[in-house]
């Protein structure tokens, strides 16, 4: 028997490669058969690859056209549409990147071969925690994502057989034939459309994240390069010496260059590859986050379709945020680019290796950045804003679906009609108020109260609370009165409220948060009466 000496090395692990990013995503692709293959092994089965191909994508066509087709036809049923177009848009997005990544396959492809290629496969096993980092990321959110759709697609599959209706459609949907007559087939044909669209469309995702994301690793690895530019170099005893260091140094620079330059390229191919359909998807997501939250709010905790909304709203916003979070990364790896120039001990080198890194620092200025459509960077901000958009269009679904509410209880009502007369009135005043009636009022100073107040409607007042010190008001908040938010009246406020101030010859402090931001819109108006 042999004894296994103490000193002998441990079998080290399989080393970590890009490619390991999107290697599962692609996998699931291909088992659906809708990955582009052309120029490409095909697998050992090809009729089978073909035949799931062709039949996925009539599946996945059909289910959209299906979907849409019922939303034109009861357009003028408002809750049938709700119901139907959050589903609506997400297929249609989906198609929308099925079709893109097959037009544009030698583009994909071209991405593909960047995570095999050697300028992308030189990193020490130090720098190798970058990529491992990078890929343990992206399959966070890569499971999440998929898990969160089995769990919603497992709902979808049980959810017509719990619900006591006259159909087994999990969605409502067109079909040319009648659907009583074969619904279990029209049942078993949208089961399938949403299993096609939740793993292929996830992992489409997934996989464009783990390709951002394998970018930002090259930049992390760069950077690490350069920060140890002069590392196992000692300070240089003679001019030789110095000279041997710096053409040894410049070597090593041409290759950083060589990097900095392929991981540029690969992101501008990341950015003409899928720019479009992110803009397609953040339009869609903005929709669809207000239409789940809408029906969220209005269907009862105790009924099932309340969880399958939780479920679908969590795996559209995990898809935004994907987008986002990966797409903020990159652009802050790509900054940091100067900065690490910078710490890279290049005051102990010589000229030529000086210019060579002054050269980088200047073009690390321009950081990476990936946009939906040319129209806004895939950023936390961005993110930000889609769910403030969302928030937006929730507020006006909210007051439309009052103002039906409010018509139905008069209707109904025989007793209480004059009340509710007067509630729907008040209500629809409000919402339809304009405020132009508001233009020609003036703010007015209460210095009891220590706030300037703007008249309204029925002895209301949209206000401004500050503290005076020396003539300096500090303006610490901002109040408008629920039942008048989404006029613009507290911009109308805020300009009156400073136009008052300079008026009076006095300086402005910026407490309010929503202040902060107006001032920040009418900078140049006022800076010079803010301290």
């Amino acid at each position: 028997m042999t004894l296994k000496k103490d000193n002998e090395p441990k079998k080290s692990s399989k080393k970590k490669v890009p490619m390991d990013a999107i290697s599962n995503e692609i996998a699931i692709m291909k088992s659906f058969g809708l990955i582009p293959m052309y120029n490409q092994t095909m697998p050992q089965n090809r009729i089978l690859f073909y035949m799931k191909y062709v039949i996925n994508l009539i599946v996945t066509f059909s289910f959209s056209v299906s979907i849409w087709m019922n939303i034109i036809l009861n357009f003028e049923n408002s809750g049938e549409v709700i119901e139907t177009l959050y589903f609506g848009l997400t297929e249609t997005t989906f198609v929308a990147k099925l079709i893109n990544i097959h037009f544009r396959y030698k583009t994909y492809q071209n991405l593909v071969k960047y995570l095999s290629n050697p300028v992308f496969n030189q990193y020490t096993r130090e720098q190798e925690a970058f990529i491992k980092k990078g890929i343990t990321l992206v399959h966070i959110f890569a499971h999440a994502f998929r898990g969160c759709v089995t769990i919603t697609i497992m709902f979808f599959i049980v959810f017509p057989f719990l619900d006591k209706s006259d159909n087994l459609l999990i969605i409502p949907s067109w079909f040319p034939s009648s659907v009583e007559r074969y619904q279990f087939f029209c049942y078993l044909f949208q089961l399938w459309g949403i299993i096609i669209n939740g793993y292929v469309h996830s992992s489409h995702d997934s996989m464009v994240a783990g390709l951002i994301m394998m970018g930002s690793a090259q930049f992390e690895i760069l950077k690490n390069n350069l920060n140890n530019l002069r590392k196992g170099l000692r300070m240089p005893a003679s001019d030789i010496e110095k000279e041997m260091q710096e053409d040894y140094i410049l070597k090593k620079l041409r290759t950083y260059v060589h990097h900095h330059v392929v991981t540029i390229k690969y992101a501008y191919e990341i950015e003409n590859m899928f720019s479009f359909v992110q803009f397609v998807q953040f339009l869609a997501s903005s929709i669809i986050i207000c239409v789940t939250g809408f029906q969220i709010i209005v269907t009862p905790f105790t009924d099932m379709k309340f969880i399958t909304l939780i479920l679908y709203f969590s795996c559209n916003l995990i898809q935004v945020l994907m987008c986002c979070w990966f797409g903020h990364d990159i652009m802050t790896q790509s900054e940091g680019i100067g900065e690490a120039c910078y710490m890279s001990d290049w005051y102990n080198c010589g000229i030529r290796v000086g210019r060579t890194i002054f050269i980088i620092m200047e073009r690390s200025k321009r950081p990476v950045t990936l946009t939906a459509g040319k129209f806004f960077d895939l950023t936390l901000q961005t993110l930000m804003q889609v769910l403030k958009t969302s928030y937006s269009y929730l507020a006006l679904l909210m007051r439309m679906n009052e103002v039906e509410r409010l018509c139905a209880m008069l209707a109904n009502s025989t007793t209480k009609g004059t009340v509710l007369v007067s509630r729907l009135g008040k209500f629809l005043g409000a919402t339809t108020r304009s405020m132009s009636n508001y233009l020609n009022r003036k703010v007015e100073d209460n210095v009891e109260e220590q706030q300037f107040e703007l008249p309204l409607d029925n002895d209301d007042v949209a206000f401004i609370q500050y503290e005076l010190t020396d003539q300096t008001y500090d303006l610490v908040e901002t109040v408008v009165p629920k039942e008048y938010s989404g006029q613009g009246l507290g911009k109308l406020l805020a300009q009156k409220t400073f136009d008052h101030i300079i008026s009076q010859n006095g300086k402005m402090k910026l407490t309010c948060d929503f202040l902060v931001h107006f001032y920040s819109q009418n900078k140049d108006q006022y800076k010079e009466h803010i301290v």
